[in-house]
Order: structure tokens, then C-alpha cells, then sequence
């Protein structure tokens, strides 16, 4: 409400009551209410506040401190308490005129906007009021996103009252929320005539000027809303936000303690000064900030955007990721998160979930260099070289300096042999940037690669020269001793990185790797469990842990291991790739479909790995149709995998479609000449269909294959037979009961004699 019709209001109730005030006695109360008065015209809020609720000791029926004291909550941002002291005036009898105006502002504080448009508007206002309900009506339905209701209401307001203040400031941000700034402003120019003092058209103003993109003018308007508000939370907020943006910090620092002398608790303010810490890299504060939002309000989304942040800086990358992805699931297209969560996966060796996670970014933001490394570097590390060379070339364009894209660069010729000119693009990144670790170890790499061990070992120790005190110099330096043939050496230099960064993952995995070597599974095992010690839920060594377990016969340990990797890494297809595996031995088919959930498939759709267990699986459990449409699938991607088509041609056949089984094991063997189980199955369909010549002329490729196999015996003993050639099913038998002498042999020899 504006002040001036709130303070003639009250100069209006305070006559009725010098005129008209019967003499019941209620003197006390007639003083604190005139007390009151004057503690509001000198600004003296807390004390008009005291003296009210004094006068509604006296007497709690006093209809006008109810409304005074309705008008002093709204003015100070109390909108719940200003709503119950307006209704109760209202109920004493107070005018509608004096009372609704003011509860539409108080209903619109709390978001009630419905209720806003509930309130009666045909009471015989005079223009003023009127003017003032139809604005907040045009408000609610702003926020109701019902634009073209709002306008019509806010029209209307100041046709009945075109000076009305608040009128023209909610045109004005009416304007604003349509991006019509121009319009926007002479509505202002308007209200800033009228009254210059007016908070909310300085803090419009504010927001308008930051839509424009001036954040100094921002800045001095939110300021002026400041220094005229009786409750300058909501600017103070803002005017903080951009000193952050500005990196003002110590300015920002003095909004944010100024806030927290009243809403100290407030998640916004928890948040502002969150980011404060972050930006000064104080990342334990900035956490514990962030947390406290939380623990207010769970699903604030910037808070769990930033606690992913500073989660992953402070290097707890599982809690990273989860909050990261929490925020990617509400957000899909927020760049920064998708980012920081595909160097995560990089991070967890899941290179395709980590394309997975930026190709959205490069395909609609082609200027973002960092995406575009990051999506070079996915493919680097999947062997997609042919398709990373494009995308850092694009990088190199957009940033010809770009210290990443040239060690991607470098990498990329280096996988194609281009040695040299690897090694020349790697070098030239690390004289722009000494500093960036991952040219000297894409250098080093390199090196190896092409069997250079001296070359390897020299850039090793300049490596380790430059930073003794990591442990990555230290592990590469033992990765290069270990393939020269130097494991004595590698050892020392696996122990140094051990001993500077304990439980380092990478050293612990090779020295328990150098230890299953000589059947050490003791140590190994300490070995792996001091790493997660250190690193717990790091992916690689779990598996290793895992692959140890069910390498001993403890299936049972080994799938536990697994299955606290799927928790830890729900997305990553790995871990569940190999415990289906396992339940897929075990003839668990439901365990593998469990496994292999629906999400996942369609995560991983053409994931040949998944598609193949996937495959088995239904196979085993007789769901040939289901089999039939995943191998078809397969086959689609790998369509020169005798493998596939093989497992293709068994679903057929449990579909009985014999043209279905005999197309895909002629192009199996198409594939594979040689491959045994194939040769065999179409033996077996051509007897089965009686064609004997066919099987004859497979059973010849057979006999090449496995001259001994008591299979082969079999077949040939059951071809012959059937095409009454005796002696030479005779002597098939004879063979077949010479290499396995078992009663069903016997009985195929005494029949065929007989």
C-alpha cells in the first residue's frame, strides 16, 4: 500500500476517535495507540510495534490497532502477521476500503495470489483504493502467468488513479516480465516523479537495468531501495549476488552480515555467503554453508549445484556426482554441471558415459572449448582417434592457445603414428604451460608406446624433476620400469608414489598386480583394500578387488564388491556388465535381467557387451523372441561378428525358423570358416531336415576341424546309418566307442552290428 493513503488513513481513524470516543475508561489504550502514531511518523518502527501490541492488551477488540499494526507488518515484510491483524480488523468492523487494499498486498507477500483474486471488488471503493486493489489483482496474475488478465487489471488501475504509485510500478514490471524495457521505463519515470522515495520502484529499476546488463546502474539502484526500505532483505540479496558477480567480495561480505542480523537463517543467505567462500577458495566454509541451505530446504538446486562444486574440488568425487547429477537430472542443459560431472566420469574411467554427458554441449554451444576438449579427450580414451582429430582442430580454432587441445592434438598423431609430430605438439604444450601435468604424461605415454623406454624414462624424471612431491611423476616413472623389464626398479618408484600419497590407487594396483605375478593374492588383496581405505568406492580398484575374489572361488565376496560399485555408480555399466556375468554362469537369469534394468539398457542400448549378456541371458530363460530382436540389434552394430550372428542363428532355432538358423550360420561361417560350434550346428540342422548329402559335405569340414572329436564320430556314425552305408557307420562307432567307452556308445556299435 502506499504510504501516503496508509498515513491519511490513520489521521482519519485517529479523528473519529478524538471526536467520538465514549468514556469507557480505555485511556491507557488511547495513549499507546497515539504513542504509536508518532513513533511511525518518526520511523520508529519496533517501538510503534510495542506500543500497539500494549493497546491490544488493553483492549484485544481495538479495531484500529489492529489495522495499524496490519499496516506496520506489511510494511516491514511480515506478510503472515499482517494478514491475521487485517482480517481481525476487518471482523472489528473496520471499513472493506481500509482493510482489502492492504491484505491483497499481504496475500501477495505470501504467493496466496488466488486468494488475491477471491477478495471482494465490488464494495464502493473510492479511486484510490481501488486503484491499488486492481493493481495487486493485475500482480496475481502475473504470477499466474496470465499476462494479458494482468494488463487488463493494471489498466484499469490507473484509469481509476493515474498517479497511483504502486500502479505504475506493477505496469512497469509487467513491461519488464514481456522484455519490453522501453516501455518499462517512462511508467517509472512516472512513479519516480510522484514519489522518489519509493522502494519498490528503485528495486524494479535495479532489476531492470541487470536485464539490460548494466550491473553498475543495478547496483546504485538496489541501493537506493536499500536506503528508502523499511525491509531491505530482498535488495540486500540482490545487491550481494552481483557484488559476488563483480568479485566484490568484501562488499558482499558486509550485505550478507547486515542479513544475517535478521534472517540468519534464511537459505538465500546461507547460499550468498557460501559462494563468498567458494570464490575465495575457503572450500571447507563455502561447504559447510551450502550444507546449511540444505538442511533447510533439501531441494534447493543451486545449493546442490554448489556443493557438487566444492565436493569436487575437495576431491569427494561420489558425492560429487551424485548432487552434480541430481541437479543434471532437474537441469539437462546446465553446461557448467554437465561438465564437471563428464570429468567425473573421466575421472572413473567411464569414457563413454562421459561422452554421453557432453555431446549436448558441443552440439549447441560449437564455441565452448573446455566441452570440446573434454568430448576429444572421451573419444581419445575409447580409440575413436579418427573422430577426436575434428573436434580438437575446432578447439585449436576457437583457441589457438589452448594448452588441452594441443595435448589432445598431440595425442590424436601419436595414435595415428604420426610420432614425431605427437611429440612436437605435446612439447610445444608444455613450454606454454609447464605446469599442466597432462602433456608430460601424454608424452611419456607416447613414448611407450612406440617402445622409446629411454626417451620414456627420460621425460619420466624430468617429470618427476618438476614435481617430486606428486605421485603421478613417481607412478609413470615405475610404468616406464615396468615395461623396459626393470621391475625392481618400477617397484621402488610405485613405493615412492605409495609413500608420498598413500593408498594411491595406481600404485597400490600395479605393486598388487607385480604380487598376483608371484601368486602373492595376500598381499594384493591388503594392497587393494588400502587404496579403498584411502579412496573409497574408487571404481578400478573395486573391480580389481572383485576379479580377485571370483578368481579364488569367492563369488559370493567378489558379487558384494560389485554390487557396492553399482551403488556407488548406478550409471556405470561396468560393474553390472561383469556381476550379470557372473549371475549368468550361475544360471541366474532373473538376478542378470535385474541387473541389467531397463535404465540401463537404455543407457547402453548399444553397448555390444551389455546386448551380448543381455542376449544370453534370454536364450537361457527361453525367451527366444526377446533373444532374437537383441541379437538382431547386435548384429546391426557388429555385423562382422561371427559371434553374433551364431547366437543370432540360436534364437532362430528356438523359434523353430529353420531359414532363419541356416542364413545366419552360413554367414557365421561366411565369417568364420573354421568355427567349430557352427560347423557343427548346421551339421545338425541338415540331419535333422534329412538332406544327408549336405550333412555329408559339412561333415567333411568337421573331419578337417576335429578328426578326433567323439562329436564328429557321432555325426558321422548317425549319417551313415541313415544312408545305409553300414561299414562306414560301423567304423564311425568303433572310433567313437574307442575315444569314450560308455553304454550309450556301446548300444550305438551292437545296434549298427545288428
Amino acid at each position: 500500500m502506499e504510504c501516503n493513503m496508509r498515513k491519511a488513513t490513520i489521521l482519519f481513524l485517529s479523528l473519529l476517535l478524538l471526536v467520538g470516543c465514549s468514556d469507557n475508561g480505555n485511556t491507557n489504550e488511547e495513549e499507546y495507540i497515539t504513542q504509536a502514531r508518532e513513533s511511525l511518523d518518526n520511523g520508529d518502527l519496533p517501538v510503534a510495534q510495542i506500543n500497539l501490541k500494549n493497546a491490544l492488551k488493553e483492549n484485544p477488540n481495538s479495531s484500529e490497532a489492529r489495522l495499524m499494526l496490519g499496516y506496520l507488518y506489511l510494511d516491514v515484510g511480515n506478510a503472515p502477521s499482517a494478514e491475521k491483524e487485517l482480517r481481525r480488523a476487518s471482523e472489528l468492523g473496520e471499513a472493506d476500503e481500509a482493510v482489502i487494499p492492504s491484505l491483497a498486498r499481504a496475500l501477495l507477500q505470501q504467493n496466496k495470489f488466488q486468494q488475491v483474486l477471491e477478495l471482494d471488488t465490488d464494495a464502493g471503493f473510492s479511486n484510490e483504493a481501488a486503484a491499488e486493489l486492481l493493481a495487486s489483482r493485475g500482480l496475481a496474475y502475473l504470477m499466474l502467468g496470465e499476462r494479458d488478465n494482468a494488463q487488463r487489471e493494471l489498466d484499469d488501475a490507473l484509469q481509476k488513479n493515474p498517479n497511483s504509485v504502486y500502479a505504475l510500478v506493477e505496469r512497469a514490471r509487467l513491461s519488464v516480465s514481456q522484455r519490453n524495457f522501453d516501455e518499462a521505463r517512462p511508467y517509472l519515470d512516472k512513479a519516480f516523479e510522484i514519489n522518489p522515495d519509493y522502494e519498490y520502484a528503485w528495486s524494479l529499476l535495479g532489476n531492470l537495468n541487470l536485464f539490460e546488463g548494466d550491473i553498475e546502474a543495478a547496483i546504485k539502484a538496489y541501493t537506493e531501495a536499500i536506503n528508502k526500505s523499511k525491509n531491505a532483505n530482498r535488495d540486500l540479496m540482490q545487491r550481494a549476488m552481483l557484488f559476488i558477480q563483480q568479485k566484490q567480495y568484501e562488499q558482499a561480505q558486509q550485505d550478507i552480515n547486515q542479513l544475517k542480523k535478521s534472517i540468519a537463517r534464511h537459505p538465500k543467505v546461507n547460499l550468498l555467503q557460501g559462494l563468498v567462500h567458494l570464490r575465495q577458495e575457503k572450500i571447507i566454509e563455502a561447504q559447510e554453508s551450502f550444507e546449511q541451505v540444505l538442511r533447510i530446504n533439501p531441494d534447493d538446486m543451486q545449493a546442490i549445484y554448489y556443493l557438487g562444486v566444492t565436493q569436487f574440488i575437495s576431491g569427494n568425487i561420489e558425492q560429487a556426482n551424485a548432487n552434480l547429477s541430481r541437479f543434471v537430472f532437474t537441469y539437462p542443459n546446465a553446461s557448467g554441471a554437465r561438465k564437471l560431472l563428464a570429468l567425473i566420469s573421466l575421472k572413473q574411467q567411464d569414457f563413454e558415459a562421459s561422452e554421453q554427458l557432453i555431446r549436448p554441449l558441443v552440439n549447441g554451444e560449437q564455441d565452448d572449448v573446455d566441452a570440446l576438449n573434454i568430448l576429444a579427450e572421451s573419444l581419445l580414451l575409447q580409440g575413436r582417434v579418427d573422430e577426436m582429430m575434428p573436434i580438437v582442430e575446432k578447439a585449436t580454432t576457437v583457441k589457438p592457445d589452448s594448452v588441452a587441445a594441443k595435448t589432445l592434438m598431440g595425442a590424436g598423431m601419436l595414435l595415428q603414428g604420426e610420432q614425431e609430430a605427437g611429440a612436437d605438439s605435446l612439447e610445444s604444450a608444455i613450454e606454454i604451460d609447464p605446469q599442466f601435468q597432462q602433456a608430460d604424461v601424454l608424452l611419456i605415454l607416447s613414448h611407450l608406446q612406440s617402445k622409446s623406454y629411454d626417451k620414456a624414462q627420460q621425460s619420466a624424471e624430468a617429470f618427476v624433476e618438476k614435481q617430486p612431491d606428486k605421485a603421478l611423476p613417481h607412478n609413470l616413472l615405475g610404468k616406464t620400469f615396468l615395461e623396459k623389464g626393470s621391475e625392481e626398479q618400477a617397484v621402488a618408484a610405485f613405493e615412492k608414489a605409495r609413500q608420498l600419497e598413500p593408498g594411491d590407487p595406481f600404485a597400490t594396483s600395479n605393486l598388487a598386480i607385480l604380487a598376483l605375478r608371484k601368486n602373492d593374492a595376500d598381499k594384493a588383496r591388503k594392497l587393494f583394500n588400502e587404496a579403498l581405505e584411502h579412496h573409497p568406492g574408487h571404481l578400478r580398484t573395486m573391480l580389481l578387488l572383485a576379479a580377485l575374489d571370483e578368481k579364488e572361488g569367492n563369488n559370493a565376496a567378489s558379487k558384494a564388491v560389485l554390487q557396492q560399485a553399482i551403488e556407488l555408480y548406478p550409471n556405470t555399466v561396468t560393474p553390472r556388465v561383469l556381476l550379470a556375468r557372473q549371475y549368468l554362469l550361475e544360471g541366474k537369469t532373473e538376478q542378470v535381467f535385474a541387473t541389467l534394468n531397463e535404465v540401463i539398457r537404455a543407457q547402453h542400448s548399444n553397448n555390444p557387451v551389455v546386448l551380448g549378456i543381455l542376449g544370453q541371458a534370454e536364450l537361457a530363460s527361453r525367451a527366444f523372441e526377446k533373444a532374437k530382436i537383441t541379437y538382431q540389434h547386435l548384429v546391426s552394430l557388429q555385423p562382422d561378428s561371427p559371434q553374433a550372428h551364431f547366437q543370432l542363428a540360436k534364437a532362430y532355432a528356438g523359434l523353430n525358423n529353420s531359414d532363419g538358423v541356416k542364413k545366419e550360420l552360413y554367414k557365421t561361417l561366411e565369417l568364420a570358416p573354421r568355427d567349430l560350434n557352427a560347423n557343427i550346428a548346421l551339421t545338425r540342422v541338415w540331419l535333422l531336415e534329412g538332406d544327408l548329402d549336405r550333412a555329408k559335405e559339412q561333415l567333411a569340414s568337421l573331419k578337417a576341424l576335429a578328426p578326433n572329436s567323439s562329436l564328429v564320430h557321432a555325426f558321422e556314425g548317425e549319417i551313415y546309418s541313415k544312408s545305409g552305408e553300414v561299414d562306414k557307420a560301423l567304423a564311425a562307432y568303433q572310433a567313437l566307442y574307442a575315444a569314450e567307452p560308455n553304454t550309450r556308445n556301446l548300444l550305438r556299435l551292437t545296434q549298427t552290428q545288428w
